[in-house]
C-alpha cells in the first residue's frame, strides 16, 4: 500500500504538478484547495505526510500546522510547509508551529 500524502494549496496548478510528481514516485496523493476542505479530508483519512502552503484562501497554513499538532491522530505526522514567502519570520513561525520542514516554492523552479 502506497504512503498517503495530503497537499493543501490554493493554487490549482501547483497542486496538480505536485500530485503528478508524487504519484509518479509511487505515492497516493489527496489534495485540498483550502483549510476547510483539508480538515474535511483529514477527518476521513490518516496521511503519512502533509504538504501545506502558508497563504491559503481561507486562512494560514501555519495555523493549520498548529491544529494538526494539537490532534492526537496527526500529532506525529510529518508536515512540510511550502511558501513563496521565504523570509526568516515565515520560516521561524512554521517551525515553531510544528513543521518538520520548510521549503521555498522558488527552490522548486
Amino acid at each position: 500500500m502506497a504512503e498517503l500524502i495530503v497537499v493543501v494549496d490554493d493554487d490549482q496548478a501547483f497542486r496538480s504538478i505536485i500530485k503528478i510528481l508524487l504519484e509518479r514516485r509511487g505515492y497516493e496523493v489527496k489534495t485540498a484547495p483550502n483549510i476547510r476542505s483539508a480538515m474535511n479530508l483529514i477527518d476521513s483519512i490518516s496521511p503519512d505526510l502533509f504538504i501545506l502552503d502558508v497563504m491559503l484562501s481561507d486562512g494560514n497554513g501555519i495555523d493549520l500546522c498548529r491544529e494538526l499538532r494539537r490532534r492526537i491522530e496527526s500529532r506525529n505526522t510529518p508536515v512540510m510547509v511550502f511558501s513563496a514567502n521565504d523570509d526568516r519570520s515565515t520560516i521561524q513561525r512554521s517551525i515553531e508551529a510544528g513543521a518538520t520542514q520548510f521549503l521555498s516554492k522558488s527552490q522548486l523552479s
